[in-house]
């Protein structure tokens, strides 16, 4: 009536692969960084784009990024998964001010961050 489950061997990697998933640990953020203003009815939209890559300078696809943006009217947090090209945007509004982004986990400690390499925020002032 029960089944027995069969034991599954885990096999170990060769060197020089990575030990936990598809990308060479530590990630790192390569780029951070903003890209021109848009004027729009309620004043500006600001857009900050988000670079990650391996170790080996892979691009790293589909990896959650949680950052906080802030503008003179509101902050918020929001989490962003990179493209195919290992980048995410995040966008906010406002009126003229002080815009920042400030990187608070990078694949949801599922991969080691160095993020003692890494810009983890970035503040713009719009005229």
């Amino acid at each position: 009536m029960f089944r027995r489950r069969r034991q599954l061997a885990v096999e170990p990697l060769p060197d020089g692969l990575p030990k936990r998933g598809l990308f060479t640990e530590p990630i790192h953020v390569t780029a951070l960084s903003a890209l021109d203003p848009e004027r729009v009815d309620e004043g500006w939209r600001v857009t900050f784009m988000v670079e990650i890559r391996d170790d080996a300078g892979q691009r790293c696809p589909d990896v959650a990024i949680e950052a906080k943006t802030t503008s003179p009217l509101r902050s918020a947090v929001a989490v962003g998964n990179t493209d195919m090209l290992g980048r995410v945007r995040f966008r906010t509004t406002g009126p003229d001010g002080t815009y920042r982004i400030e990187l608070i986990d990078v694949a949801a400690g599922g991969l080691d961050w160095e993020q003692s390499t890494s810009p983890a925020d970035l503040t713009i002032d719009i005229p």
